[in-house]
């Protein structure tokens, strides 16, 4: 259960990233789906539903080295494309990260 309760906790970590502006949101949404699994919760519920919903809608905007790999003219050109991205997914996510951080610490042992 220890493991259960670690993903739990990193995802919840993760809202609190993203609402503090330290983490992005696309990014932050890979990384709570990336979770679910691990954290035994159900990604077609709310408001685990809406993290699936923004990673998959934009999973064409690239992070990391996969950003910094592409030709600097081609990256300039999908900057503002990406930057739309980020905020629609700030949009979306703000209040279901608020709604996931109280899930969670309402829920201590989920899954258990």
């Amino acid at each position: 259960m220890t493991s259960i309760l670690q993903a739990q906790e990193a995802i919840a970590k993760s809202a609190e990233a993203m609402l503090a502006g330290e983490l992005s949101y696309i990014r932050g949404a890979r990384h709570i789906c990336g979770l679910f699994d691990e954290a035994r919760v159900n990604p077609f519920v709310e408001p685990f539903v809406t993290f699936v919903s923004v990673s998959s809608e934009t999973d064409i905007v690239p992070f990391g080295w996969m950003r910094e790999n592409w030709h600097p003219e081609t990256r300039a050109q999908h900057e503002l494309e990406w930057q739309r991205a980020e905020d629609w997914a700030g949009r979306a996510l703000e209040a279901a990260c608020r709604d996931l951080i109280a899930w969670i610490r309402d829920q201590p042992f989920y899954g258990g």
